[in-house]
């Protein structure tokens, strides 16, 4: 109603009660997820602290490539035969490659 009467009879505090409940609820929720995403800030940290690469110093490469080119008969043939490419001679057992990449695991 917009005549004088009907907006004399809106019952303002019934509005503000509901817009002031409304306005808690929110709060209420904001506070919530800004704690779970503290902690998502705090697992992901975590987690990227985990992923932090190693260096890996020289002597570690050399015997990660060396304990690979065992399954080949040694480093020499492995750099010969490109670790068993198809093709290239002397001819390597199949599954050559796929064994000398568990040396790196």
């Amino acid at each position: 109603d917009t005549s004088i009467e009907g907006v004399q009879n809106i019952k303002w505090s019934l509005i503000t009660a509901k817009a002031a409940d409304h306005i808690d609820s929110q709060k209420l929720a904001v506070k919530t997820l800004e704690a779970e995403i503290e902690g998502l800030d705090l697992s992901i940290q975590a987690s990227m602290a985990k992923e932090k690469a190693v260096p890996t110093t020289p002597q570690q490469l050399s015997e990660l490539v060396h304990a690979a080119s065992v399954v080949f008969g040694g480093a020499p043939t492995a750099q010969s035969t490109m670790c068993g490419k198809p093709g290239m001679r002397p001819r390597q057992q199949r599954g050559s490659y796929q064994k000398s990449q568990e040396a790196f695991k």
